[in-house]
């Protein structure tokens, strides 16, 4: 670049400021020699001033100084202050200005020496200048042209990218580490991994393994078993790697902060063959226990109230097959408690349908009424009595057996006429009767056995039967009072009778004559009900051996006690009445009064009211 800029100068000086186009390009030849030889000798001059200048900080001195230097037309030029380069006109900056306008220069300079061939101008009307005005060419400054050094930048994207690669390799790392052990805070079936080899756990399933000793029970048989007995061994790797599986390493910058229960799975091997011989060994056992079973094993269980099939029927029924899958199955877990399901048992469908009819009948086991009063319940353990299996395993209802116990123990559990009775009097007095009489339940046995029938094999869950009666009673308390509050009570040994109404206060209460107690005259004992009501009444005594009656006597009032045998009547021919009379002087069974008790109890009395009559 200097000896550019000491090349101009030299063309500069040499050349006439005045000269003609002819004169110029004449002279160009001539002079062109020793100017180049000129040129050579004050080139090593500029150089050495150049670097000088090169070598000190550039400003606005330093570019006066070339300006004068090398002559050039500052009226081109931006004006130049000894601050520095202000504002152009324009408003851009000098330093901007001030770069075009040396590339001006040197566009003009490459312009005025070029050849007429190489720019493809007039030269005539190049050379020629205008009249007065110094020939002048504008050379850019060396320092403006000086090149640029190189700009030191900053490289601060390098921390974000070392600091990602640094991430990365922790990331990855922990990755391949914890496809090696178990993350923090990991359990497998509650035992503690965390942090341990996943080697540790392939080889503590192992060794649980070879030690392994379990229970098998259900389906009727109960064994011992250990790995021994069938060459029970384990696929500990893959157990490992299960559980393994179940973590998200790739996620452990997260995961390692949580807790999780692993559950892994895996595969037992053992002899199938062994494990079949030792199922065939206990089917056998059963088999011959069995033999001698009713129903075909199926028995009745009081305390459940259910029918189940008996230990040995079903070990007997066992599918060795179907056994060995479930226990191998189990064995995939090292289970030590293996209870076995029915679905190993042959027929169990039939079987399960059996004892499940069978169950429906117990847990139809009816309740009973009289009346509106609760008179118990079948049990189940009668109803099991009752039900039976054939060889079919088909369910059967023995209705027999039914009414018989209908008309057996039913009718003696239910039935209170004629019964003895024990009940405490109002007044206090505790009275037990003899079996006598002839108020009280009486049940209809045909149409009873039929309504427990069909409650039976209904379905439903104890259903209640209204047990179908022939004769009825207040209430049902099976030995003691059936009756109301409302009832005559006589009491024999004190030769009174009284009437109690509904509330139990007594409405009527007289002195009375009874039979006597010879063994034939007595008045006929127990739980009676009025009969009858008739007003002049005639009374005959037994037939005499001439056929005629023992007695014809007539009286006002009649109530029925035991049919037309004896019964409550007024007494004309008696003047006393109550004490001890009877004893000697009785009747001949029945209940005397005078005419006015006579009357007020026909009219106070009703037909069906007991009559409880005692010593």
């Amino acid at each position: 670049m200097a000896k550019h800029f000491a090349d101009s100068n030299e063309v500069l000086e040499a050349q006439p400021k005045h000269l003609s186009p002819d004169d110029t390009t004449e002279s160009d030849d001539i002079e062109t020699a020793s100017s180049n030889q000129e040129i050579d000798e004050k080139d090593e001059g500029i150089d050495e001033k150049d670097a000088e200048q090169a070598s000190q900080p550039y400003s606005t001195e330093t570019a006066i100084q070339s300006i004068e230097r090398y002559k050039i037309d500052t009226s081109v030029l931006p004006r130049i202050d000894g601050k520095g380069f202000p504002a152009g006109n324009d408003g851009a900056p000098v330093g901007d200005a001030f770069i075009d306008a040396t590339t001006a220069m040197d566009t003009a300079a490459a312009a005025e020496t070029a050849t007429p061939a190489a720019s493809g101008a007039d030269t005539s009307a190049t050379a020629e200048a205008p009249a007065g005005a110094e020939a002048t060419t504008l050379i850019t400054p060396p320092e403006a042209l000086k090149p640029a050094g190189p700009t030191k930048k900053r490289k601060l994207w390098l921390i974000p990218v070392v600091l990602l690669a640094v991430l990365a390799t922790v990331y990855l790392g922990g990755v391949i580490v914890f496809h090696f052990i178990f993350m923090p805070n990991t359990t497998v079936y509650g035992i503690d991994y965390s942090l341990k080899p996943v080697s540790s756990l392939a080889a503590s399933i192992e060794s649980d393994t070879a030690s392994y000793s379990g229970h098998i029970t259900g389906a009727g048989i109960d064994v011992k078993l250990s790995a021994a007995d069938i060459n029970l061994t384990y696929d500990g790797t893959g157990y490992a790697n299960d559980a393994l599986s179940q973590e998200n390493v790739w996620a452990w910058p997260a995961e390692i902060f949580k807790s999780r229960e692993l559950k892994p799975t895996g595969t037992a091997s053992y002899d199938h063959d062994k494990l079949k011989e030792i199922l065939s060994g206990v089917i056998k056992e059963n088999e011959e226990a069995a033999s001698g079973q009713d129903h075909s094993g199926i028995t009745f269980n009081s305390s459940t109230g259910k029918f189940t099939m008996s230990d040995q029927a079903i070990a007997m029924r066992i599918l060795p097959d179907k056994a060995d899958q479930e226990i191998g199955d189990a064995l995939n877990s090292l289970t030590k408690d293996i209870t076995l399901d029915n679905k190993v048992i042959q027929s169990s469908e039939n079987i399960e349908a059996a004892i499940s009819a069978a169950n429906a009948y117990v847990a139809a086991a009816p309740k009973l009424k009289l009346g509106d009063n609760d008179a118990g319940a079948i049990t189940a353990d009668q109803v099991a009595g009752w039900t039976s299996f054939d060889e079919n395993l088909n369910v059967n209802l023995n209705e027999q057996a039914i009414r018989d116990y209908v008309h057996g123990d039913l009718s003696k559990q239910l039935d209170s006429k004629g019964t003895a009775r024990t009940y405490t009097r109002p007044d206090g007095k505790e009275i037990t009767t003899v079996a006598g009489g002839h108020y009280g339940w009486v049940i209809d046995g045909d149409k009873t056995a039929d309504a427990l029938i069909n409650a039976i094999k209904s379905g439903a869950v104890q259903p209640t039967v209204d047990v179908p009666c022939l004769q009825s009673a207040v209430t049902y308390d099976p030995g003691k009072q059936d009756w109301g509050k409302r009832y005559i009570d006589v009491d024999i040994s004190e030769q009174h009778a009284r009437l109690y109404d509904e509330s139990g206060s007594i409405i009527w209460e007289a002195d009375v004559v009874t039979g006597i107690p010879d063994g034939r005259h007595n008045t006929p004992e127990g739980v009676w009900d009025i009969t009858s009501h008739i007003r002049g009444a005639r009374l005959l005594g037994p037939n005499d051996e001439s056929g005629r009656p023992g007695w014809d006597t007539k009286v006002d009032f009649w109530l029925g006690v035991k049919g037309q045998d004896t019964g409550f009547h007024n007494a004309p021919w008696r003047g006393a009445f109550g004490g001890q009379i009877y004893k000697t002087g009785g009747s001949h069974g029945c209940i005397n009064l005078s005419y006015d008790n006579a009357q007020k109890l026909f009219e106070l009395a009703k037909d069906g009211d007991p009559v409880v009559i005692h010593e």
